[in-house]
């Protein structure tokens, strides 16, 4: 599986939109499950970013899918970073 961490940023409509917020990243968790990932941490947060998502996909194409499917709604803007676990780092990291 491949991991991201996918920070959150709303748009107006995101902030006026904004209680309906659990709803739709319920409806993220739903999408992720439903592409054969899995959605392992979602936060708000009070600073220069509103949220975070931490999530799996079988590949890379799918989470790009998924985050232009989320950006799409024009709630949220993302910046998205692959997070590897030690195993994984520790393979490619040069001996």
């Amino acid at each position: 599986m491949v991991r991201y961490l996918t920070l959150i940023k709303l748009t107006d409509k995101g902030v006026h939109e904004i209680a309906n917020s659990v709803k739709r990243a319920a409806a993220f968790c739903n999408e992720v499950k439903a592409a054969g990932g899995k959605v392992t941490g979602q936060y708000w947060a009070i600073g220069h970013i509103d949220g975070a998502v931490v999530f799996e996909t079988p590949d890379d194409d799918t989470a790009a899918k998924l985050l232009l499917q989320l950006a799409h709604g024009g709630f949220v803007r993302t910046q998205s970073a692959r997070l590897f676990n030690a195993e994984e780092f520790q393979r490619i990291v040069p001996k």
